[in-house]
């Protein structure tokens, strides 16, 4: 087994904001969607020994990164429960797609779903075949939640302007306010050191408040080969081999 450790990629769960599309347009039940994540249950179980929870789209060596923002825990049922009250949402049916190729979303959206039983919200898990997932997400036809991977999480924070699932111009969860496209404007053009520290964290603070893209962990790409296959290795987001042919991963 060959693991690519240079990955910025962060597996991410999506929610459906646009008008119509029921309880999660409610910033306090996305909140409470959150609050229901077991990220440290679903990285061991999962992933385990690969994963690592998070709660943030990038990654260490990016300079919107920020610890403690990213490693502390969300998942507490209690307080699931009272942001449900506080919604005005005390029971709820809702769907979580995902594609039929991800084993690991299937896995952790059951435990999710089972979690989220116990605060009275039913989701029904919908396996999607890859070609209609990719439909679903990338034209936003999904209900309510999409299982997904949010790339380039070393890249500058910059590159979330006109990340799919970031950005405050377009964005596949329909997502938009004028606030958080003047944050997301000093991710372009600030360029005082000191003044930049600030926007990123006004930046990871307004995503992380009004959860439509759920962070869950890091990503590991991972690839198995048999005994006859030497010297094959990760260069960033690409296999490389002995012979220099690229693969894409």
């Amino acid at each position: 087994m060959v693991y690519n450790q240079n990955s910025g990629s962060v597996n991410v769960i999506l929610a459906q904001v646009r008008d119509g599309a029921g309880p999660t347009t409610n910033q306090v039940f996305r909140q409470a969607l959150d609050a229901a994540m077991d990220r440290q249950k679903w990285t061991e179980i999962v992933l385990p020994g690969v994963g690592t929870p998070k709660r943030l789209p990038v990654v260490p060596s990016n300079p919107a990164y920020d610890t403690a923002k990213d490693q502390t825990s969300a998942f507490d049922l209690d307080q699931a429960k009272r942001l449900l009250t506080q919604a005005g949402v005390t029971t709820a049916q809702i769907d979580a797609v995902y594609s039929a190729a991800s084993p690991d979303y299937q896995s952790v959206l059951q435990i999710f779903q089972q979690d989220l039983a116990k605060i009275g919200i039913t989701l029904t898990l919908k396996s999607t075949e890859p070609v209609a997932y990719v439909d679903q997400l990338f034209n936003s036809k999904f209900g309510a939640l999409i299982g997904g991977t949010s790339l380039f999480g070393q890249l500058h924070p910059a590159f979330f302007w006109g990340n799919a699932y970031y950005s405050p111009d377009k964005n596949w969860a329909n997502f938009k306010s004028d606030e958080y496209s003047a944050i997301a404007d000093g991710l372009l053009k600030e360029t005082d050191p000191a003044k930049q520290t600030q926007v990123y964290g006004q930046w990871t603070s307004y995503i992380q408040d009004q959860t439509w893209v759920f962070p869950w962990s890091n990503t590991v790409p991972r690839a198995a080969t048999t005994a006859r296959v030497q010297g094959l290795t990760y260069n960033m987001t690409e296999f490389l081999m002995p012979n220099d042919v690229w693969l894409t991963a």
